[in-house]
């Protein structure tokens, strides 16, 4: 199962995770119920300007191959959190995505706000991108 947080219909987004947290509310659906759900809401308020669809999968779900086929004809902006999912991405043939750091607490690099800032205005920058 994935999950889908409608915050209004203009932009798509499809946010790739490695595998799901042992937190999770419901594993098969990715993130929901773990501080990394707090993680990326709190990332998305500060990239997503306008309404968007957000879809969020992990690579080892199931669905995960035919979900990356119909978000790309939908013309889903993809973006993976984290190294795993990102090679997840590369290994199905996908090159047009943007990679941030994962969202887990146990990331040190996200003890750099500094650094998050920056990769938080790269990606809404490449969102904006055609």
């Amino acid at each position: 199962m994935i999950a889908v947080v409608q915050v209004g219909l203009m932009l798509k987004l499809l946010l790739v995770g490695d595998k799901p947290s042992k937190k999770n509310a419901d594993p098969s659906v990715a993130f929901v119920g773990t501080r990394s759900y707090k993680t990326i809401e709190n990332w998305l308020s500060q990239m997503v300007e306008e309404d968007a669809e957000v879809v969020m999968i992990n690579r080892v779900d199931p669905k995960f191959a035919q979900l990356l086929v119909h978000a790309s004809l939908q013309k889903y902006k993809i973006v993976a959190l984290g190294v795993e999912a990102a090679q997840a991405l590369v290994n199905l043939g996908v090159t047009r995505f943007f990679r941030l750091p994962h969202p887990s607490g146990r990331n040190r690099k996200l003890n750099d706000k500094k650094f998050v800032a920056q990769q938080l205005a790269q990606c809404k920058q490449w969102i904006k991108e055609d």
